[in-house]
């Protein structure tokens, strides 16, 4: 056991007396997770992000919030997600189906190419042949 407990009991993952000191989430923390997964399928789902980051983050972040975000039911990683998700919407990078509930790479003379550049250099991926069809 870590020294640095001196014998108090240390459960990772809880809440309260026995917290850990994992930080928690931000929406700079999630996109990276949102970024790696467009550049390898060019599509994503709220669950898959959630569940990408969800390993990563403490338990009061996929409790249902209450309130932090605009559904009640959601959890506050979801509702950081979300934000993610329709910030790349609102910015043209992603189109959403409402059927299939997935977000989609949106390619075309509307998205600038270096924004899928700065993506592959900054997550030190590479851009796919489907991703430069797009264009």
């Amino acid at each position: 056991m870590d020294k640095s407990h001196k014998g108090k009991s240390f459960v990772p993952g809880a809440v309260g007396p026995f917290a850990d000191n994992i930080p928690p989430v931000h929406q700079a923390n999630i996109r990276p997770y949102a970024i790696a997964i467009l550049l390898h399928k060019h599509e994503i789902s709220l669950a898959e992000l959630v569940g990408a980051i969800q390993p990563f983050c403490p338990s009061s972040d996929y409790k249902v919030c209450g309130g932090f975000c605009y559904d009640p039911d959601l959890t506050r990683l979801e509702c950081l997600c979300l934000e993610v998700l329709d910030e790349m919407w609102i910015n043209g990078i992603l189109s959403y189906n409402e059927g299939s509930k997935i977000w989609s790479l949106v390619g075309g003379p509307a998205v600038n190419l270096s924004t899928y550049i700065n993506w592959a250099s900054a997550t030190g991926g590479m851009i796919s042949r489907e991703t430069l069809d797009l264009f």
